[in-house]
């Protein structure tokens, strides 16, 4: 569900959108459903969906696709309810089980720490061969010199002939 809210509240802060707006709202009203049985076990959380938020549900897809109707194909708005037509499957799966959140925000929140950025994804040649349980110091210690060895001459074609 953040994802279609997104895609409404990038409409509504340029205040050109009031459908936007009223999407926002009704949004809004199945969040603050959630807040009431957010904590408690999912048979009563299933329970209460069912009873309060369906009805949103509902409302909320049927009149997105009666506004769908009265605005231009390319407008920035029906691009937005169409992502949420789109995509009613998978919004309306928390509605069924008790232990679906209406968002994925708790994981998107617990795993931003893992996530590197595309700079740091990149490693570095050291990186790539050094292995994790090499501690930090040994990096910084210089390699003991490697012996040099002697190798016999090399006679490259034509040396030692007589030249006519």
């Amino acid at each position: 569900m953040v994802h279609v809210r997104r895609e409404f509240y990038d409409l509504a802060k340029k205040n050109t959108a009031p459908i936007a707006a009223e999407a926002l709202r009704r949004i809004a009203a199945l969040y603050a459903v959630e807040d009431t049985v957010r904590g408690q076990p999912p048979d009563q959380r299933r329970a209460a969906r069912q009873a309060r938020s369906r009805p949103l549900v509902t409302d909320l897809f049927t009149w997105l696709e009666q506004q769908l109707t009265r605005l231009p194909g390319g407008s920035p708005t029906a691009k937005a309810i169409r992502y949420a037509l789109n995509h009613r499957d998978g919004l309306e799966r928390f509605l069924d089980d008790g232990r679906a959140e209406i968002d994925s925000n708790t994981v998107e929140r617990a795993i931003r720490p893992l996530v590197l950025s595309r700079k740091a994804s990149k490693p570095t040649t050291l990186q790539l061969f050094l292995p994790r349980s090499i501690p930090r110091t040994a990096i910084c210690i210089e390699p003991a010199p490697v012996p040099q060895v002697a190798l016999p001459a090399y006679r490259g074609r034509g040396e030692g002939r007589a030249i006519p």
